[in-house]
């Protein structure tokens, strides 16, 4: 993997957003620098047979009062931005950067006025 400053990816983003391409920044290993700097998760590769991918970071359910972390196989996240199920994880009043992914779209505004 090829690193990328947090001002790079933000570029990149801003350019495709005029094209209205959305963007995921996924990474296996480690932690990026930019990571909760832009829509982003870390997958981790199968230890089975099966092949399949894990989301490990950078997916989250509203849990009442607080952010809890989630996870889930790869191929289903991948298919849930296209579906409208999870968006990125927004702030209001919007922050400088995400600290964190993505979410289902009802749990932002059902955390408005509530611990994040």
């Amino acid at each position: 993997m090829s690193s990328i400053t947090v001002d790079e990816a933000r570029r990149r983003i801003s350019v495709l957003a005029a094209d209205s391409v959305g963007v995921c920044w996924v990474f296996v290993e480690g932690q990026r620098p930019w990571m909760h700097q832009v829509p982003a998760i870390r997958v981790r590769p199968s230890a089975e047979r099966d092949g399949r991918w894990r989301v490990i970071t950078g997916l989250f359910r509203w849990a009442g009062l607080h952010w809890d972390p989630a996870e889930s196989d790869l191929a289903d996240f991948v298919a849930w931005p296209m579906d409208g199920r999870v968006v990125p994880r927004g702030f209001d009043p919007p922050r400088r950067h995400w600290v964190g992914g993505w979410t289902a779209p009802q749990y932002p505004a059902q955390s408005l006025g509530r611990a994040t």
